[in-house]
């Protein structure tokens, strides 16, 4: 008697896979995985090299400098300081 699994289904039998046709279908060769994992660990490699020469800057000195010489910035700057310097005068003495 062969080894192939059945399964019931309403009192019909349906047929499915052998256990080996169904372990060649799902298994990879070893040349396969190894092409996969030769293909993964390079990607990796490629991940890792681009956050190591994003990081070698700090954010801050890639936009220094950006709003030189921008009066809109210059008022921004202007009224925050205004607006600060504000809330300090108003403020009620500290009691001890």
């Amino acid at each position: 008697m062969s080894r192939r699994v059945r399964a019931v289904f309403n009192g019909k039998t349906r047929p499915t896979f052998t256990r080996k046709r169904l372990h060649q279908r799902t298994a990879m060769s070893n040349a396969e995985i190894e092409a996969r994992l030769a293909k993964l660990e390079t990607e990796v490699s490629h991940l890792k090299a681009q956050i190591q020469t994003a990081n070698q800057t700090p954010w801050w000195e890639s936009i220094l400098g950006t709003f030189a010489e921008d009066p809109v910035y210059d008022e921004a700057m202007r009224l925050g300081r205004e607006y600060r310097e504000s809330l300090r005068s108003t403020a009620p003495p500290e009691l001890d």
